[in-house]
């Protein structure tokens, strides 16, 4: 038997199609009823920010909303909606962080938890660690509250990976045999780990991370008045207009949920190894003011070791590879001769060094090319009087 998402009142059944699909959910506890829902938009505004809005037309009696692409609270607006009107679409996974309490993540999922009812779950990230999964895995909302994924925990991020993006899920629970059943889930995390929640490699398109406020006044009746707009809530998003265009397997472009506090959590989550090596690169570009390198891995790792930088651990060249390969970068495909700056030439008449650059001896093999712009914007470099795409800096090598 097949399984499938369906809630919607009225329409509801548990067994289609002649009894070969089984609706895996519950039907919605709440009637479609319009009206307003400004406490709602204020929740939303609040977590998400934004330059976009929903306001109330007085003159029309309707809400008219601004949307902005990539704008976060427009980009939560469109969730919500896809969420409720495709619950078979992938999506990307929200993140709320804070380091602060009463900020309205926790609830933000309780909030979902009483729109979805028995369809929505609530749990610690911990739940997540064994084997069975019977307690979620027919759940379609999956909300982890105050969760943290050690950086150094890969199994466990592979899973909340795995669980973003599957079309299916093994159900696995005590005494029953492990049976494939199709997976709907919607994975919303929140926590205190402002910088550290999760490891987030550069290029993972999974993860919409927003960084949230502490309340500047807290409303202890929020929860029942959110409550109480539901009816009004979920008849406006049955309706409403999806205005980001789908255009990825989770719906949004990359770019669009691609957040400051992701940013943020790639650089605080970084492998130590690959922070090193990133700072060193950055260096080399900064010091020789150079468009382009030149290094096997060797070269690398005998150049860092020597700088001092890897006193506490030894390196390791499949590391080094792996970390380039994931950064999209190649080795030359035929051995060639090549040099790299290792200091300035001596200024003998005036003392001192000069700026003309000292090069390694020319070696054959086959290294990899390292491009200024792959490794540093043109913000850092703060050049004034070098244009980082000058043709003629690229021929030559200088960036002045």
């Amino acid at each position: 038997m097949d399984v499938f998402p369906a809630w919607m009142p009225g329409t509801y059944n548990r067994v289609h199609a002649g009894g070969t699909i089984y609706n895996v959910m519950n039907p919605l506890q709440h009637d479609f009823i319009p009206g307003r829902f400004d406490n709602t938009i204020k929740l939303l505004n609040h977590l998400f920010r934004g330059d976009g809005s929903i306001n109330w037309n007085e003159e029309t009696q309707q809400y008219e909303e601004k949307n902005i692409l990539g704008d976060p609270f427009s980009v939560i607006l469109d969730y919500l909606t896809i969420q409720f009107q495709y619950p078979e679409r992938l999506l990307p996974v929200p993140i709320l962080v804070s380091k602060e309490n009463k900020t309205g993540k926790t609830t933000f999922l309780e909030w979902l938890k009483l729109i979805y009812g028995e369809n929505a779950t609530i749990m610690a990230m911990d739940r997540l660690q064994g084997s069975f999964n019977l307690h979620y895995a027919w759940k379609y909302i999956i909300g982890l509250d105050e969760g943290q994924i050690a950086v150094e925990v890969k199994r466990e991020k592979e899973k909340l990976k795995q669980m973003a993006t599957a079309s299916t899920i093994q159900l696995e629970a005590k005494g029953i045999d492990t049976k494939e059943i199709k997976w709907y889930g919607k994975l919303i995390i929140c926590s205190n780990f402002a910088d550290s929640v999760i490891k987030i490699d550069e290029g993972e398109n999974r993860w919409f991370v927003v960084k949230v406020p502490r309340f500047d006044k807290e409303d202890n009746k929020l929860k029942s008045k959110l409550e109480n707009e539901i009816p009004a809530w979920i008849d406006y998003i049955s309706k409403r207009k999806i205005f980001h265009p789908d255009e990825t397997r989770i719906w949004f472009d990359d770019e669009y949920i691609k957040t400051d506090q992701y940013y943020e959590i790639i650089k605080n989550t970084r492998d130590k190894f690959e922070s090193i090596f990133d700072d060193w690169i950055k260096d080399q570009f900064l010091t020789y003011k150079v468009y382009e390198l030149k290094y096997t891995t060797q070269d690398i790792l005998k150049l860092i070791k020597e700088s001092g930088l890897f006193s506490r651990f030894q390196p390791d060249a499949k590391k080094l590879s792996d970390y380039l390969a994931s950064k999209g970068m190649k080795r030359k495909q035929k051995p060639e001769k090549y040099s790299f700056p290792v200091s300035f030439k001596q200024d003998l008449e005036n003392g001192g060094d000069s700026n003309e650059i000292q090069w390694s001896i020319s070696s054959t093999g086959r290294p990899f090319v390292f491009t200024v712009s792959d490794w540093i914007s043109e913000q850092e470099l703060d050049f004034e009087t070098n244009d980082l795409n000058n043709s003629e800096n690229q021929k030559t090598g200088n960036l002045f």
